[in-house]
């Protein structure tokens, strides 16, 4: 199923956002010997976020996060929405984005170009979002510094696989890199006195 995917409005007041990595690596543990190993499986892990909502009586807020429920509940529709809270990039006139340079990339490292000269863009434990493809934004986290060479190039150390390979000049988001989600919960509100509505939290999943 091919999905429509919107920027998640600023209107729609979200309080908090826990976020969750699941997949990936699986631990096993041997019956005999005790020892433990560590596995990666399929391509990559998966993201999940809880979203939380600020509580109104405004009844065109209310409205808001109804149409935000009634959009986001159909199975062919998701939201795109920044898996960090603040600006990576802090240096003026920096791009806040960068490009893959050469199709064909897959597995732990990525390499990429339109970065400031000679520079340590980002720092490990950052993140990124590469863009494979229109609907698919894979959210990485950095395992080494990006640091570009004297030709605005960098190679990156990847914290998961690439789960498919990003068309050369893919646009790799470093200032607000994004994921995208789709709801994965029951809707629904409770009435205060007051008018004050109450949202409850809602599970979402990275889509792809």
């Amino acid at each position: 199923m091919s999905l429509t995917v919107f920027d998640l409005s600023p209107l729609v007041k979200i309080k908090a956002i826990g976020w969750q990595k699941r997949g990936g690596i699986i631990r096993q543990r041997s019956e005999f010997t005790a020892k433990t190993r560590r596995l990666r499986i399929g391509p990559a892990a998966r993201y999940q976020c809880t979203l939380s909502f600020v509580p109104t009586s405004d009844p065109e807020e209310v409205r808001i996060q109804r149409s935000f429920q009634a959009t986001f509940s159909q199975p062919d529709i998701a939201f795109r929405i920044p898996i960090v809270e603040l600006p990576q990039i802090t240096t003026p006139g920096w791009p806040t984005f960068c490009r893959v340079k050469g199709a064909g990339q897959a597995g732990l490292t990525l390499l990429v170009d339109g970065l400031p000269p000679s520079a340590t863009v980002l720092r490990n434990g950052h993140m990124i979002s590469v863009g494979l493809t229109a609907d698919d934004d894979q959210p990485l986290v950095l395992r080494s510094d990006m640091i570009s060479n004297g030709a605005g190039e960098a190679l990156l150390t990847l914290d998961e696989p690439l789960r498919s390979s990003p068309p050369d000049d893919a646009v790799v988001q470093i200032n607000k890199p994004l994921a995208i989600m789709q709801l994965d919960d029951a809707v629904g509100w409770g009435v205060q006195v007051f008018g004050i509505h109450d949202f409850p939290d809602l599970a979402a999943v990275e889509a792809f």
